[in-house]
């Protein structure tokens, strides 16, 4: 009893995953378990994959969205998918955030005794604890198992730089299984060269300083040659996502999300929700419970450092560092929409200044686009596409305002009808987003499409 209460955090730790299974057993299909957007993706790209057993086809196309390749769905060679290959769904998620929790857990405790050394110990029943709670934030169930092995890809480039063995290099080629180049991997492997660049600069001031030892020489290697077996391995375990990107022509709904542009004072603020919501639609648990514990500790440790005058380790804390790199994250997700805005509207509206522009868009986003481009007036939604379709001369837009559930769904039956029963003349430009292709066009970029729309118009 004695050695039980020494050990009290064990009961929590190996508890809540207990509780979570024993709950998710009893209630089966029955448990309430929130919706994220991309629950609804993922989940039936897998089940299609496997009830058309084209998981491992190549050159297979799926019935998602009206056909598309299996070559832009996940990866198979991924724990994450291969769990919806192995179970039925249900188990599958099970399954999914279970790992995630216990791979969390397991990621933290190996790099904070990697961190701490001998402190740990004194460190133990908090390491665990925090452990568990970065293992069971709620994250996108597609990627949780991702998010929760970072400390992992940390703790191996620390192996690697303080004793660099085959088994770490070997790990860290595996690790992609765990991970997803998209949304985690090729940033890590930026971080990772922010690092060998200051490696490699402390290593050449040190030598010129003449007090360069063996192992600052050789540390920028060890990083070099670690970044280039994590990116090996992220082309061996996604070589599709690389097949497509490289030697494909597939043009993705990137090349049209181009056209978004945010106002210098819109960026500002989104680096600043993205800072204090976070994201992965964990907006409450992050904004109520990690910022608030990060921010308070945060404080603390830099009020101490200035007692204790050590203004200097201020700017060498680990945590510090943390923290920068998360302010740094939001300034370029909120950098990422200062582009200048090309789009249709802007085209129509430099050739036909005296024209009447009117936005109607399917979503506010979209709509909030065109006005920028210079249309007087907007409306968005179901309703004010047909209203317009039956007063406009001229309607312009993607070839699946035409076709019912197109854009992801976007354009309802309703509004396919009214512009496609329109007297207005139409002008449809082919985008490869409503998965409709028509036969006989040339490759052209979408901003040739766009011109050449606004050419058309003159013949009208």
């Amino acid at each position: 009893m004695k050695k039980l209460a020494q050990q009290w955090y064990l009961v929590m730790v190996f508890g809540f995953p207990g509780f979570a299974g024993l709950v998710f057993a009893l209630c089966g299909e029955n448990s309430i378990i929130a919706i994220h957007d991309n629950l609804d993706l993922f989940i039936p790209q897998y089940q299609m994959m496997k009830n058309t057993g084209t998981f491992f086809s190549q050159g297979a196309e799926v019935p998602f969205l009206g056909g598309i390749s299996r070559d832009v769905l996940p990866a198979e060679f991924s724990l994450y998918t291969l769990l919806y290959m192995i179970f039925p769904a249900y188990e599958a998620y099970v399954a999914g955030y279970l790992l995630k929790v216990i791979i969390g857990l397991v990621s933290c405790i190996l790099l904070a005794k990697e961190l701490l050394g001998a402190k740990y110990e004194a460190y133990k029943p908090l390491v665990w604890l925090l452990g568990l709670a970065y293992g069971a934030l709620n994250v996108f169930p597609n990627f949780g198992i991702c998010f929760a092995s970072i400390p992992l890809v940390v703790w191996l480039l620390c192996k690697i730089c303080r004793e660099p063995k085959i088994r770490w290099y070997v790990m860290l080629f595996l690790y992609p299984f765990l991970s997803y180049f998209s949304y985690f991997g090729l940033f890590i492997l930026g971080y990772m060269a922010v690092f060998f660049l200051w490696t490699w600069t402390r290593a050449v001031y040190l030598k010129k300083k003449g007090g360069a030892r063996q192992g600052d020489k050789k540390l920028p290697l060890r990083v070099f040659l670690a970044i280039c077996v994590l990116a090996a391995g992220c082309i061996v375990w996604e070589y599709r996502l690389f097949r497509v990107m490289l030697f494909g022509d597939e043009v993705t709904i990137r090349s049209v999300m181009e056209a978004g542009s945010f106002t210098f004072g819109e960026i500002v603020r989104t680096i600043g929700e993205v800072f204090a919501k976070g994201m992965f639609h964990a907006e409450s648990a992050h904004t109520y419970l990690v910022l608030p514990v990060c921010s308070l500790y945060f404080f603390v440790l830099n009020i101490q450092y200035f007692r204790e005058g050590n203004i200097r380790g201020i700017f060498h804390d680990l945590y510090n560092l943390l923290i920068l790199a998360l302010v740094f994250n939001s300034v370029v997700y909120g950098i990422y929409y200062w582009e200048g805005f090309r789009s249709l509207v802007e085209a129509l509206s430099a050739r036909y200044p005296e024209a009447e522009l009117i936005a109607v868009g399917t979503n506010a986003m979209a709509t909030a686009n065109m006005m920028k481009g210079g249309c007087a007036q907007g409306a968005t939604g179901e309703n004010a596409v047909v209203c317009n379709a039956r007063e406009a001369d001229v309607i312009v837009g993607p070839i699946g305002i035409i076709m019912a559930n197109a854009m992801l769904g976007e354009v309802t039956p309703r509004m396919a009808e009214a512009v496609a029963s329109s007297s207005a003349r139409i002008l449809l430009i082919p985008m490869n987003r409503c998965s409709a292709q028509v036969m006989g066009l040339e490759n052209k970029k979408l901003g040739d499409y766009i011109r050449e729309a606004a050419d058309r118009l003159e013949d009208l």
